[in-house]
């Protein structure tokens, strides 16, 4: 069998931490937003049809893919065993696309034993994400699991709108308990965050993590169990992220640099994948003044250490109230963990489609 990866690369906003591929609504022109989306679902399904004519069993009957050397496509149709789509924001283009999707998998696939279907959502806007659940529950009700991943990120305003997430504590809260009529037997939710290794200074010498009614929410939530999972990760930073240009400088004479910390701009990022991963900076000399662990060439975005500490808090909450932790960063009650997920850590069979998907 065979599992499916779909990278749906919009969003609203790119978030300060992110350097994947994305394509931003703000930095793109209104009047082409909808046609874009259009032409990427046509683009996406394109691929759908050559990949499911080129990976069923072998036959005799022609195929769209017949002049593809070695291809041996034009019997029964690929079994597939999980469907993820990620991005982005695959939410953003809202369910009518991701059923268009759905329904050309089909024509070329088999999803008789689907397993589970996997989707990425932003909690906002509310009531958008409220109507795209309840259709995406309708059309897949005899999947034997749907599984909404909701990217939380954090429950503290600061560290909210300091990345450009456009939610906030109690927009968040409102959010998770309007969930509760869309919960079925079949669906299941998993909350994302990342230890940003932030802490509020108590100004007595201890560090508190987020606001008291945020941290008493996050436990609350913990033990309701009403969340079948949790992926908990750790902030890192990457070529393609504004928090990692705003944090790393160019050097003197380099093209744009004057010594000084050189941001990269919104404008800067690609929207489509280019090979331009912003300012590029020269490998200093092994030894003497241009050795790298004393120059220190990257800059650390927070202290390691803090990091690891908000990280262990996170964990500790979910473990004890039953989550186990069957990957790195995820945690889940017992027959609720990823089964998408767990392809990948077996190295079992999947296929990307669209643009970075693998």
């Amino acid at each position: 069998m065979l599992s499916l990866y779909f990278h749906i690369p919009f969003c609203e906003k790119k978030c300060n931490y992110c350097n994947f591929q994305v394509c931003p609504k703000d930095l793109t022109k209104p009047e082409i937003w909808e046609k874009l989306l259009d032409e990427y679902v046509k683009n996406i399904k394109e691929e759908i049809r050559f990949y499911g004519d080129c990976l069923s069993t072998p036959g005799s009957i022609p195929v769209s893919c017949s002049k593809t050397p070695g291809c041996l496509g034009g019997g029964d149709k690929q079994e597939i065993f999980t469907i993820y789509f990620g991005g982005g924001t695959p939410g953003l283009i809202g369910a009518e696309r991701i059923i268009e999707i759905l329904d050309e998998v089909k024509k070329y696939f088999s999803l008789e034993n689907l397993a589970e279907l996997s989707i990425e959502l932003n909690p906002y806007p509310t009531e958008d994400i409220y109507t795209f659940v309840d259709s995406i529950n309708t059309y897949a009700k005899k999947y034997a699991r749907i599984r909404y991943s909701f990217g939380i990120q954090s429950l503290d305003n600061k560290i909210l709108s300091k990345n450009q997430r456009q939610s906030s504590f109690t927009g968040i809260v409102d959010f998770l308990r309007g969930l509760r009529p869309y919960k079925r037997d079949n669906v299941f939710f998993n909350l994302d965050f990342i230890a940003f290794g932030e802490f509020n200074d108590l100004g007595n010498g201890e560090l508190a993590l987020w606001s008291d009614p945020a941290w008493e929410f996050y436990n609350d939530l913990v033990e309701s169990h009403f969340i079948d999972s949790f992926s908990i990760y750790t902030l890192e930073l990457f070529p393609g992220s504004l928090s990692f240009y705003e944090k790393v400088p160019l050097s003197k004479g380099e093209e744009g640099g004057s010594g000084e910390q050189t941001p990269q701009s919104q404008t800067d990022l690609p929207c489509i994948p280019s090979s331009q991963e912003g300012p590029k900076r020269k490998k200093p000399p092994l030894g003497g003044e241009g050795d790298p662990d004393k120059v220190g060439v990257e800059r650390s975005y927070t202290k390691d250490d803090l990091i690891s500490d908000e990280f262990a808090l996170l964990k500790q909450v979910v473990e004890e109230e039953g989550y186990q932790r069957y990957e790195i960063s995820n945690f889940a009650l017992p027959g609720k963990s990823s089964i998408h997920n767990h392809v990948y850590w077996t190295m079992e069979n999947y296929l990307g489609i669209g643009t970075s998907a693998s």
